[in-house]
């Protein structure tokens, strides 16, 4: 067992200060006020009346990473939503120690604002550098077409730090598939692997519920079809396979519909950078609700 302590929890924007990227990680920045709790300001960033899933992921594993003396990144984490987070509270990150081996540690955190959980997250952390790969090899990973760069994007409040492109090709036919890409806007944190696994958890949670399209065309509230439905996140499941090492240029962020049940949903999804190097996969499970 390796004896664990506690280090500070601030997130240094280094090279990126000034910039919308910066100002991102300053928001996801923690307070340490006990040995195991650090707490989060509750700052808006995804533009709606609560707290964006992604960024509750990406504190949550960045407050657990305050519990190791020395350096472990995250290589998985499972997110429960509990209860809705509300912007502008504190969001006190309680942890707990789980498994400290040579190799690999687990962790669980709970998300508490006054006296509610609103999120549960069981984290593993990976001393291990070297080892088999597979899927290492790069594949091809579309690159946006011009028309679709937002050059202003990260002025929408839930893409803090980053801008933004979709694929819009949106036909009358029941669409399964959404790619979204991403680059930040400024200096990625390459040589801190923590913060840049942060980065991709709260990347993974991009619009996981747009390719909700049954076969008989209920969509995503967004969309101009017939039936929309309320679509709300139970659980988001991250694998990080690697961590940028370099400016990861256009992230690609592609999800895809794999089964809709009795008002439950499931999509999957994979992280590459402009290289096709495959960084990180995910899947999330929503509840589907029809309104209107």
């Amino acid at each position: 067992m390796t004896a664990l302590g506690v280090t500070g929890s601030s997130v240094d924007t280094g090279d990126s200060r000034g910039t919308p990227l910066g100002h991102l990680l300053t928001e996801l920045e923690l307070e340490q006020v006990a040995p195991l709790i650090s707490r989060a300001r509750g700052v808006h960033l995804s533009g709606r009346r609560n707290l964006f899933g992604g960024q509750v992921l990406a504190q949550a594993m960045l407050a657990a990473s305050t519990t190791f003396a020395e350096p472990a990144v995250p290589s998985s984490a499972h997110i429960e939503f509990l209860s809705e987070g509300k912007f502008g509270e504190p969001v006190d990150y309680h942890v707990s120690r789980l498994r400290d081996g040579r190799r690999f540690a687990v962790r669980a955190i709970a998300a508490v604002q006054g006296a509610r959980t609103i999120a549960h997250l069981s984290a593993s952390f990976t001393r291990q550098d070297s080892g088999m790969e597979f899927g290492a090899r790069p594949v091809a990973a579309p690159t946006p077409p011009p028309a679709q760069r937002s050059p202003g994007a990260e002025s929408r409040s839930w893409i803090h730090g980053f801008t933004a492109a979709y694929n819009t090709d949106a036909g009358p036919e029941p669409v399964r598939d959404s790619v979204v890409w991403a680059r930040a806007n400024g200096n990625w944190p390459s040589s801190d692997r923590t913060v840049s696994a942060a980065l991709l958890a709260y990347l993974s949670d991009l619009r996981s519920g747009v390719p909700v399209y049954t076969e008989d065309g209920v969509s995503y509230a967004m969309w101009n079809n017939s039936r929309p439905v309320l679509i709300a996140s139970l659980n988001h499941s991250l694998w990080i396979h690697r961590t940028p090492v370099d400016d990861p240029g256009w992230i690609t962020v592609r999800t895809a519909l794999m089964a809709a049940g009795p008002g439950r949903i499931l999509s999957t999804g994979t992280l590459h950078d402009a290289g096709g190097l495959h960084l990180a996969s995910f899947a999330q499970e929503l509840v589907m609700r029809e309104f209107g």
